[in-house]
């Protein structure tokens, strides 16, 4: 691809010709290769958000689990009797 860069400085002509024929099956090749990691990459990032938001979640009932606790625990102490 560089020397058909720089065949395009000087002739036009044979530089289309060049990027017309195996220069264009290699971009190809590297467009598909590119496609298929961005394809990968997108389905790696919903399955981290996936796992992130059952993280949450899970994270979310254990806080009310213990809010739940600590309440009790506190009407327990606030309505003990004395003595």
């Amino acid at each position: 691809m560089d020397g058909e860069i720089a065949l395009f400085k000087t002739d036009r002509s044979a530089a289309l010709v060049l990027s017309n024929g195996a220069n264009r099956d290699l971009r190809k090749s590297y467009e598909q290769a590119f496609a298929d990691a961005v394809t990968l990459a997108k389905a790696d990032i919903a399955e981290a958000d996936k796992a992130s938001d059952r993280r949450a979640s899970r994270s979310y009932t254990v806080l009310l689990v213990l809010l739940g606790a600590v309440v009790l625990c506190g009407v327990a102490v606030a309505t003990r009797s004395p003595g």
